[in-house]
């Protein structure tokens, strides 16, 4: 065993008494610290190393003769294993290589244990090397953990740890979805995705990058405003990155708004009778208000006389007396209704105005 003291025999009798001397290798061993040779002939060496190992001859002589015997030796050396990484990834699909070297004497017997199980030989899976190292083949999320490698002979044993994280590239588990809200409603987007190492989370709305009313929760993000305006509809996309990689998730957010007249909410109009007139009724809101026109409480039917142009004022030939009054323009999309109250006056160039 190496550290030990080793003793070597050579037992020799002879008249005159016979001379001792030792060689190994076929070379003289000069007498120290560690090689001694006693007073009965043995051959003593003081913690015995590696390089002790080998063929050994004592040789006895005296005028009569020489006699020879042979010793080999071998130094049984404990394991070592040889330095490494302690903490080792991998990316996710790839192979492993977790190393374990190991020297000694007899040649180190190599075990590996996985969190504390033995490594299963699964086929196409686990492979220990003839070199000691293990090769984990097609790494998955399951692969992660601490791995123990052991090195053991008939002189003792040792062990080393090392920790092997998969590395894969962010996968979401919560996506934001589509939105469609009201002008004034709250606005809640969530987005939550898992990878290794953690990714992290961002927001881009309209290619822009926001942390306004981002919040950092349970491992996600979510985007929050009070109330949203149409200045808030658009794209939002979700970021989840790490050092392996980034993926996006997008959504689109449509803010829906009442219609909202252009101008007032009442206004007149004089025109000669027998003219041609156009009561205007701009007005916005999305998805874009319907118009419509009443008078007299009925609704204002297209003809040859009256109809309604694409921008939603209403065109009226050749006026006559029945076409003066008030006019009411209803704007109206899925949100609300707006109201327009348009007073046409008709004048003849002889006579008074008239209104209904």
């Amino acid at each position: 065993m190496a550290l030990d003291d080793v003793v070597l025999p050579c037992e020799a009798s002879g008249i005159p008494r016979p001379t001792i001397t030792w060689q190994k290798e076929g070379l003289s061993i000069p007498t120290g610290t560690s090689a001694q040779i006693l007073s009965n002939g043995q051959l003593r060496i003081s913690r015995a190393s590696a390089e002790d190992a080998g063929n050994y001859l004592c040789i006895a002589k005296n005028p009569s003769g020489t006699a020879l015997g042979k010793t080999r030796l071998v130094v049984q050396v404990p394991p070592v294993i040889k330095g490494g990484h302690s903490d080792l990834s991998a990316a996710e699909g790839s192979q492993a290589l977790l190393p374990c070297i190991a020297q000694g004497i007899p040649e180190p017997h190599i075990t590996w244990k996985k969190d504390g199980f033995v490594v299963p030989s699964m086929e196409g899976k686990y492979a220990i090397q003839p070199s000691g190292e293990l090769l984990v083949k097609n790494s998955e999320r399951r692969d992660a953990g601490t791995y123990t490698c052991t090195a053991e002979n008939a002189a003792g044993h040792t062990s080393r740890r090392i920790h092997l994280s998969i590395l894969s590239l962010p996968t979401f588990t919560t996506l934001p979805g589509d939105l469609s809200l009201n002008h004034g409603d709250k606005l809640w987007l969530r987005c939550t995705a898992r990878g290794s190492p953690t990714p992290h989370i961002s927001w881009m709305v309209n290619n822009r990058l926001v942390k306004e009313g981002v919040l950092e929760q349970d491992g996600g993000s979510t985007l929050q405003r009070a109330a949203v305006t149409r200045e808030d509809s658009g794209t939002y996309t979700c970021w989840a990155e790490n050092i392996v990689g980034k993926v996006q998730a997008v959504s689109f957010v449509h803010v829906k708004e009442a219609p909202a007249l252009h101008g007032e909410a009442s206004s007149h109009l004089v025109e000669l009778l027998g003219d041609s007139a156009r009561l205007d009724c701009a007005a916005r809101g999305d998805p874009a208000p319907v118009i419509r026109w009443i008078k007299d409480g009925l609704p204002v039917l297209s003809s040859h006389h009256r109809h309604q142009l694409q921008n939603g004022s209403l065109a009226i030939h050749r006026t006559v007396m029945e076409d003066a009054g008030r006019y009411h323009c209803l704007a109206e999309n899925e949100v609300g209704v707006v109201e327009k109250v348009v007073t046409l006056i008709l004048r003849s160039e002889s006579g008074p105005s008239l209104s209904i």
